[in-house]
This record gives C-alpha cells, structure tokens and sequence, in this order.
C-alpha cells in the first residue's frame, strides 16, 4: 500500500508542479493598444540635404517642459558616513590583460551645437550610424562618410505627421534579429506631441526606410528602447 502511495505522489508531483506554476504567473496586458497615425517610406538617406553648419541651439534643453529638471534646493545629500557597509562595493580598478589589442579604427564623428547633444550610435555589419542633437551622419566600417551630416527628421517622410519638427532625443540601434536598421525620435514643436519610429527597408542605412508617427499623450521624454524576437519595445520618461 505504501509502493502504491509513493507511486501516485511521484505521478501527480509533475501536474502539482504545472497547477502551481500556472497560478503564480500573472498575464500583462496594456491599458491602451494605439496605431500609428501616419505610415510612409523615405527617399534614401544618401540623396539627403547635407548640412555643413549647425546651428548653435541651446534652447532644445528647456523645450521638453519637464520642470523637474529644475534643482530642487530642498533636496539635501543622504548622510553616506552614516550607511552600512556594502560587501559587494568595488573598491579597487578592475584590470584585464587586453595582450595586444587595440582599437581597429579611430575617426572623428559629428559635432553637434545643441544643448545636450544626445549623442547616440550604433554599429551593424558594414556601418556605424551616429546621431546628435540634431543631425545624422553614416561611416563605413573604413570611417569614410557615406551619408549625411543631415537633419535627422529627414530620415522621415516630410509628408508623415510631426514630421516637420527636428527636434531630436535620437536613439538608433541595430536589430540583428531582422537584419534591419531602428531609429526613433520626438516631435514636439507643434500642437500637438508624436512619437516618429522608422525602420530601414534593408540592411544597407543609406537606402529607404519605413517610417511611422503615432500620436502621444504630453512628451515621451527619454525614450529607450528594447529589441526582442517578437517587437521593439519603448518606455519613457512621460510627465502627467
């Protein structure tokens, strides 16, 4: 009788197991489910307007509208004297013995007059693309720039909504699982604020891209982004 019981226990442990699981994982869903407002599809960013002088812009820190970037003077420094020690603080430099590596290439990149210039960059196969407050520039892997320095809303059709703003907050980035090109912005100088997203049409960056503005709720202030197997996945920095 006893063989039988332990026999049946060791049988049901795996559906307990499953019954359990299940019941611990909670299902995220979102509040609201948005489509963008606007799709089009780029010329070629080599065939872009090149810009040779930026100008001077130091009002784009201020246009956000985010008030709590102001210093609060209330705000004190916590007491560290007063803290307990933490056993996982690094003390002392980490070194590696990089042998004999060094960097394969080192040139100059873009230049920027705004304040702050947002400097952002990635890597692919056969480029680096970098982008600053508020222009784009592409190297190949030898440094040789292949397209712009050029406004960075003109990797967007003009005709998109909010497409007409160059207001900046770059982020590009490199999605090895589609072999594609990521780069999103804000538009915030009209009356109303979008989120722009494209995504090249290929691997190649100078060539066209799929563009797409959705309409947000106050600015998505610094923006970041994830890539994963099913989507690119945003959070911000959104005010009430």
């Amino acid at each position: 009788m006893r063989k039988f019981k332990l026999l049946l226990l060791i049988l049901l442990m795996p559906m307990l197991l499953f019954y359990f699981s299940a019941q611990g994982q909670k299902k995220i869903t979102p509040n609201t489910v948005k489509t963008p407002i606007g799709f089009a599809i780029s010329n070629p960013l080599s065939e872009n307007p090149i810009i040779t002088d930026v100008e001077l812009q130091t009002e784009e820190f201020y246009m956000n509208r985010h008030r709590d970037r102001i210093l609060d003077p209330n705000i004190t420094p916590p007491d560290f004297s007063s803290m307990p020690e933490d056993p996982n603080e690094q003390t002392k430099q980490g070194w590696i013995d990089n042998g004999t590596k060094a960097l394969n290439l080192n040139f100059a990149g873009q230049n920027s007059g705004s304040y702050p210039p947002d400097c952002n960059g990635t890597v692919g196969p056969n480029h680096y693309f970098q982008v600053v407050n508020t222009t784009y520039a592409i190297y190949n892997k030898s440094g040789t720039l292949v397209a712009g320095p050029s406004a960075l809303n003109s990797i967007f059709d003009s005709g998109l909504p909010g497409a007409g703003c160059n207001d900046g907050d770059p982020i590009v980035l490199w999605d090895e699982h589609a072999n594609r090109w990521f780069y999103s912005e804000f538009s915030l100088c009209g009356s109303n604020d979008y989120m722009l997203i494209a995504v090249s049409t290929s691997s190649d960056p100078t060539g066209t891209w799929y563009s797409w503005s959705y309409d947000v709720d106050d600015t998505p202030d610094y923006m970041k982004f994830g890539i994963w197997q099913d989507g690119y996945y945003m959070a911000t920095n959104t005010g009430n």
